[in-house]
């Protein structure tokens, strides 16, 4: 499926788990000893598809063609039961995160040495 056809294709509440080729997602997968070393999160606002997740910036939604631009990731969707999981709620309780919470590079590596 090509990038241009997958707004068409997500749905908000749908999960992204990512692999990435750069240093830190290496490095990531190394120490979680896991293939994917992000996880993004679709929302719906004004009608439009975005990605929200944290980076280097903290957690902040982004355009879904931005995104994939920025990151190039490989990801497999995951897509959450809507009749067991208020997608709505998700939505809002992830825009809470926006803006106001860095990444946390420490507790990243701190948590796979216990």
């Amino acid at each position: 499926m090509k990038n241009s056809n997958l707004s068409e294709h997500l749905m908000p509440g749908d999960v992204l788990h990512c692999t990435g080729n750069s240093f830190l997602s290496n490095a990531i997968q190394l120490f979680c000893r896991s293939r994917v070393n992000h996880t993004a999160f679709v929302i719906e606002i004004a009608g439009i598809i975005y990605v929200i997740d944290s980076d280097t910036n903290g957690v902040n939604p982004k355009l879904l063609s931005k995104w994939i631009e920025k990151n190039n990731y490989k990801f497999y969707v995951s897509r959450p039961d809507s009749s067991v999981y208020n997608i709505d709620a998700l939505t809002v309780k992830a825009l809470s995160k926006a803006g106001v919470t860095n990444y946390d590079f420490g507790s990243l590596f701190i948590h796979q040495i216990k």
